[in-house]
C-alpha cells in the first residue's frame, strides 16, 4: 500500500475512522466494524 502507483491517479478514496473515542464503549462490537475501523 505504501509503494508508489504505476500510473498517476485523479482521484483517492478512503473510509477513514467516524466514532470519537469517548463513544467506543457504549458501541456493541458484533454490530459494528472492528475497533480499528471505528477509531484507528
Amino acid at each position: 500500500m505504501l509503494n508508489p502507483l504505476p500510473e498517476p491517479v485523479d482521484l483517492i478514496i478512503a473510509n477513514l475512522p467516524y466514532v470519537k473515542e469517548i463513544e467506543l464503549p457504549q458501541i456493541s462490537p458484533a454490530s459494528f466494524e472492528p475497533l480499528l475501523g471505528l477509531n484507528g
